[in-house]
């Protein structure tokens, strides 16, 4: 700390005597709302100035400058209003108006020490529903950006909103944090943050985890920025300095010109006083310590394993509902005894009925699927639900495919590789194609390590729905073309082969329809091979966990996991990756399976709840339903609402219920899946379970068991 120290007192010298606090580097925040932006600034400043709500409460951008006192110009509808005093702001930034975005920019002068030496920039949410389309437009001027992730890392709103500030920043004017705001972070969310903006950013990118409601966390960010801002003065400075020592011989050359000795003297004390500022600033900066990477590594925060809850009871609370399961064995139980009836036996074509209605419901099956966002809780759900933590949940995204989890004596899953993988080479997106670069990098480690390509038994490539066979070799080739039309640079490569962490970017999708390229591939193989796993064991839950980011992930087609829990002879669930992952065959999976299922369970988080992703994953499921559907069929899931007070808990709901379809307005639960799972949410965990007892019961159950026994009757 004594050079950090040091460095500090040197660079606060250097800005008394050089520098003005009113052209102070600019600092912006931004990444998806309710990251921790408006709070870290706030914790930064030492005052609640900058707006802080669960739901949205920045719509505008919001610059934090230094003044004597205080003044804010708040920009709205072509005219300028000031505001003298901080809580007309506060009651200002809280109205319709602003909420509505109606305010185009808010400039506030505040008389604070870290304004002196920056000015902070607060920002709307890049994915929040009432956010800007596009970046601020004097983005030019912004000095560093200080990016946050929610604690899950990246998606793929933050992946479109990176590139979009890369067109027009150097990644070096970017640094990324993780906001690890809901308790605990694996770490796992920080290496695939790492994963996502190496391929973006084509290098190797420091990200590194905060809570931004944690004074030591906020100190050590301080220091971090003010290493920044040193450095960004010491540039300006130096070059400062080199323009004034290019002006000495001229003001010299000019005072030994002058006749008149008054102006002689005057030149030459102005020739001397540029040579003090020079050597003195100059000689400040060389005695200035390199404290980079000190810094760097203070702000390094250790991951925590979280643990595993192994066999936690979970308690359902009522049983209000009719349970679905019960009632059908009831039924089966009953139409065999008539069936074993002695007086029915010579009635053998009546026996068969009845054993065949008995059959038909034994194999009548329900299903409740999740969908919403990675990393919303949904794996975490339906841990809870069998009771202790079987599937693997982190930070990251870990469910890479349809996970089906249905009532079984045996703790065991199921993987089951599919014969046929079809690998497109592209995805579409407003107009444009971008390279499915983890599918083909994948692809290309099949054929080029011989232990998996002898599994390969054929290869096709399609276009324009016509496929043919390709061999290996022919194959690769056709990939490196691909890099090559989506490459941002083209330069040539040793090996002939382009690295996967070269930098690629969209092209119109017209322009990669005219290159003749390959749609898609499929690959074929020898055989379909199932594994299964004793989820008893240790070992294999620990297998299941290192598939999701293995290179088998791409192969697998279903995972069925089979748990003796009570609740699931209600109904199988579907636990299904997230829709907005940066993994595009993710959305895909997932989106073919909605149609077959009876109750949809849409996740939401809490502390950041209804973005556009999450809007984008609503309308896609809503548009399967009409409206007395929809009110039966869709539940809205608001998990971690352990993080939420009461008061927050009813903004969200009225936040929700204003954007919502009004047919949803009764289907919005609150839950902690976390917290469940540990025991601890019984009342509102189990109110949701004998709700969707109760919806199956409804929609399923009711009408066609009556219509099994009548027809039992009948017979």
């Amino acid at each position: 700390m004594q050079n950090i120290e040091k460095y500090l007192t040197r660079i606060e010298k250097l800005r008394r005597d050089y520098a003005s606090p009113w052209e102070a580097p600019v600092i912006a925040f931004m990444g998806p709302y309710n990251t921790g932006k408006s709070t870290l600034i706030n914790n930064l400043l030492g005052q609640e100035i900058s707006p802080v709500d669960v739901i949205p409460a920045t719509s505008t951008r919001i610059l934090f400058s230094y003044g004597q006192r205080f003044l804010a110009r708040v920009y709205l509808g072509g005219r300028e209003v000031t505001v003298l005093t901080e809580r007309e702001l506060s009651r200002l930034l809280l109205n319709k108006d602003f909420r509505e975005g109606k305010i185009a920019r808010v400039e506030v002068q505040l008389n604070n020490e870290v304004l002196k030496k920056m000015q902070l920039m607060d920002t709307p949410g890049i994915d929040a529903i009432t956010g800007p389309v596009d970046f601020p437009e004097d983005l030019e001027q912004i000095d560093h950006i200080v990016y946050l992730f929610h604690q899950r890392g990246p998606g793929e709103t933050d992946r479109k909103a990176i590139q979009a500030l890369l067109g027009k920043k150097r990644p070096g004017e970017l640094s990324f944090w993780i906001n690890c705001n809901l308790g605990q972070c694996d770490g796992s969310s920080l290496e695939e943050a790492r994963q996502v903006l190496r391929e973006i950013c084509s290098g190797e990118i420091q990200v590194n985890l905060i809570d931004t409601a944690t004074p030591e966390d906020v100190e050590k960010f301080r220091l971090y920025l003010e290493e920044k801002t040193g450095t960004w003065l010491i540039a300006k400075l130096t070059e400062v300095f080199k323009e004034l020592d290019k002006q000495i011989p001229d003001i010299t050359e000019a005072a030994l010109h002058e006749s008149c000795d008054s102006l002689f003297l005057s030149k030459l004390w102005e020739a001397r006083e540029y040579s003090r500022q020079v050597i003195q600033g100059q000689n400040i900066i060389k005695s200035i310590p390199p404290v980079s990477q000190q810094v760097q590594n203070l702000v390094v925060k250790p991951v925590t394993d979280p643990g595993i809850f192994n066999h936690t009871p979970v308690i359902y609370g009522t049983n209000e509902a009719p349970d679905p399961a019960e009632i059908r064995n009831s039924i089966i139980n009953l139409i065999n005894r008539i069936s074993s009836e002695p007086v029915l036996q010579p009635y053998t074509r009546v026996v068969k009925e009845l054993d065949l209605i008995a059959g038909k419901l034994e194999r009548e099956t329900y299903l409740v699927t999740a969908t919403g966002g990675f990393s919303s809780g949904k794996t975490t759900f339906f841990n809870a639900l069998m009771g202790e933590a079987v599937l693997p949940a982190e930070n990251r995204p870990t469910t890479f495919a349809i996970t089906r989890i249905a009532h079984g004596s045996q703790k065991k899953a199921v993987v089951k590789y599919a014969r046929q993988v079809v690998i497109p080479t592209h995805f579409k997106e407003d107009n444009q194609a971008l390279i499915c670069r983890h599918e083909l990098a994948i692809l290309e480690r099949w054929l080029t390590e011989p232990d998996l390509l002898t599994n390969i038994k054929l290869l096709k490539k399609s276009r324009q729905g016509m496929a043919t066979e390709i061999s290996a070799p022919e194959l690769l080739q056709e990939i490196e073309q691909l890099k090559q039309t989506f490459a941002r640079v083209r330069r040539e490569f040793k090996g002939a082969r382009r690295p996967w962490k070269t930098l690629f970017k969209k092209i119109p999708l017209r322009k990669f329809n005219g290159t003749n390229s390959t749609d898609y591939f499929e690959v074929y193989f020898n055989r379909e091979d199932n594994i299964e796993l004793d989820l008893n064991q240790e070992s294999d839950r620990m297998v299941l966990a290192k598939l999701a980011g293995s290179h088998l992930a791409l192969r697998v087609s279903l995972i069925e996991i089979t748990h003796p829990a009570i609740v699931l002879k209600t109904a199988d669930f579907i636990d299904s990756p997230g829709l907005d992952s940066v993994y595009h065959r993710h959305r895909e999976i997932t989106g073919h399976y909605l149609p077959s299922s009876d109750c949809f369970l849409i996740f939401l988080n809490g502390k950041g709840v209804l973005t556009k992703p999450d809007m984008g994953v609503i309308e896609r499921v809503t548009r399967l339903f009409d409206k007395t559907e929809l009110s039966r069929k869709v539940f809205i899931i608001v998990n971690f609402a352990d993080t939420l007070n009461a008061r927050e808990k009813e903004k969200v709901l009225n936040y929700l219920k204003t954007n919502l379809d009004p047919a949803l307005s009764d289907r919005i639960h609150f839950i902690s899946a976390l917290e469940a799972l540990k025991g601890r949410d019984k009342a509102s965990f189990g109110h949701l379970v004998n709700q969707l007892k109760q919806q199956l019961w409804q929609s399923r159950c009711q009408e066609n068991f009556i219509h099994r026994l009548k027809k039992s009757k009948q017979h």
